[in-house]
């Protein structure tokens, strides 16, 4: 049983390593203001040896005098534990990033859409979740490989019509369950925020067909969700989505910038598909 009990936590605590190291690494980006990444991982990591030093002297006076008595023992294991998470969740729920990732992008973006109004930085990062995930109406495979949307040459060129020069291409299937996007290899980040606004027009379209119906600021959007009603084609709903991007994602950006978010830089989270398309040779 000892042995289980060791192997499930030395389980769990690779798969912690793993998720603190992402987060810290993105934590550090965040608060080197001045591209001194180095530096602010440099004073963390001082920061930590003074927390385990302290913990350690703790712990060396304390063992003593609790190890015979082991409901002391579990009561203050379940209540440092407690305070512990408690307390990185506070300091997560606190952390305020301009950088877009998907969660806040979603909420930025669908706030836009039903109110034509950038939410501050502030109400978006306490409007993301901590601890669930991000759910959506329909699945998004972002940076899905070029296959997965186009099997054949047809249905590339007719992509490429919509799309034009962008470097990327978005699909959404015929059931209207899932929404792919594959991105070129030289792809910008304000290409990336580009068709993920075209996604998030589309999943806020695609809201009423499940039943949940949304205020929307734009006259152009509100017809496109009663028409979608009405049964509207695949294709009328991509090349809808497409224009209204066209018409509004400038000024979104500009909003976007104007109340502090960054929009050289994000964290997006796409798979690692990239691609380089044209009508007669492709690959990926």
């Amino acid at each position: 049983m000892i042995r289980l009990i060791i192997c499930i936590s030395g389980v769990c605590r690779a798969v912690l390593g793993v998720a603190a190291g992402a987060t810290r690494a993105a934590l550090t980006q965040h608060q080197a203001r001045r591209n001194n990444m180095a530096d602010v991982a440099a004073k963390d990591g001082s920061q930590e040896t003074l927390v385990h030093l302290a913990a350690l002297l703790i712990s060396l006076v304390m063992i003593p005098l609790i190890s015979e008595n082991a409901t002391l023992v579990w009561t203050l294991f379940v209540l440092c534990t407690t305070l512990h998470l408690y307390a990185n969740y506070r300091a997560v729920s606190e952390v305020t990033m301009e950088i877009f990732n998907q969660a806040r992008y979603h909420n930025v973006v669908e706030h836009y859409l039903s109110w034509g109004e950038i939410l501050t930085v502030k109400e978006a990062n306490r409007q993301e979740s901590v601890t669930l995930g991000l759910r959506r109406p329909v699945k998004l495979h972002y940076g899905a490989s070029l296959l997965s949307i186009a099997t054949r040459l047809e249905q590339l060129s007719a992509l490429e019509k919509v799309y034009e020069e962008s470097k990327y291409l978005l699909s959404i299937d015929k059931q209207l369950s899932a929404v792919s996007i594959v991105l070129h290899e030289e792809v910008a980040t304000v290409e990336e925020l580009e068709v993920l606004f075209q996604a998030e027009v589309l999943f806020f379209i695609l809201r009423d067909k499940r039943g949940l119906v949304w205020k929307t600021a734009w006259p152009m959007l509100l017809h496109a969700c009663q028409s979608h009603e009405k049964a509207t084609s695949v294709s009328e709903l991509l090349h809808f989505s497409r224009d209204f991007t066209r018409s509004h994602f400038s000024l979104f950006v500009k909003m976007a910038s104007a109340q502090g978010y960054l929009t050289h830089i994000a964290q997006l989270g796409s798979d690692e598909w990239r691609a380089v398309w044209n009508a007669d040779s492709c690959q990926s």
